[in-house]
């Protein structure tokens, strides 16, 4: 019987198994890999071996982790990215001139992506490191960019991520979050509000390009 379902490789789907658990540790032997997986001792150590015959991965002693392959294909891709390409200077001379961390986010898959990052010399601490993945119903830049999406897309969103709330002041209702997203209309830029650390304001709004990127710049 037909089915709307993709079709996806199970071999696949248990290498990109291995290395999100290796991304979450410094490094972890077959055992390990084996218990986190839940996939059989000798399934992990073929699929170790091939990544390591192409250098995805780095054995030491007993244990493997992840190669810097990834850092080079991440910034490969990321100097792809228009906005990446016109924004950089624009989040360095922001945070010049604010002295405040800011940073520069795009959606990928419904979540924010970190892609750059400048540092002023007033700025207390660094809360989203470049590459972090974040949902978008928190972050002031989350909200800058569901801003620009309509009803259906961030209901979408919302359904395929959730609300979770981090602090007690976090937006983890539909109702309060379409609230925010119209304040953030009508006022061009989202404000974010003990939301992810308690102490910690934000605020961000839309950066655009001459492509049809969904991007926003925060400080």
């Amino acid at each position: 019987m037909a089915t709307n379902e993709p079709r996806t490789l199970e071999a696949v789907e248990r290498t990109l198994e291995i290395v999100e658990a290796l991304v979450e540790e410094d490094s972890l032997g077959v055992t390990e890999l084996s218990e986190r997986t839940g996939l059989p001792t000798s399934t992990v150590y073929v699929h170790l071996q091939t990544l390591r015959e192409n250098e995805y991965v780095v054995k030491e002693d007993s244990k493997y982790r992840l190669s810097l392959q990834f850092l080079h294909y991440g910034g490969k891709i990321r100097e792809r990215l228009p906005v990446y390409r016109h924004g950089r200077k624009v989040v360095h001379d922001l945070a010049k001139e604010t002295g405040e961390l800011v940073n520069l986010a795009i959606e990928e898959s419904g979540r924010g992506v970190v892609i750059f990052m400048a540092r002023g010399d007033n700025a207390a601490v660094d809360l989203a490191p470049v590459g972090k993945h974040s949902y978008l119903h928190r972050p002031a830049f989350g909200r800058a960019i569901l801003s620009c999406f309509s009803d259906d897309e961030v209901n979408d969103i919302v359904d395929k991520w959730g609300l979770r709330a981090v602090t007690e002041n976090t937006v983890n209702t539909r109702e309060a979050l379409f609230e925010e997203l119209d304040a953030t209309r009508e006022r061009g830029y989202a404000i974010e509000r003990d939301e992810g650390d308690v102490g910690i304001s934000c605020v961000a709004r839309r950066f655009r390009t001459s492509k049809a990127t969904r991007s926003a710049r925060s400080a």
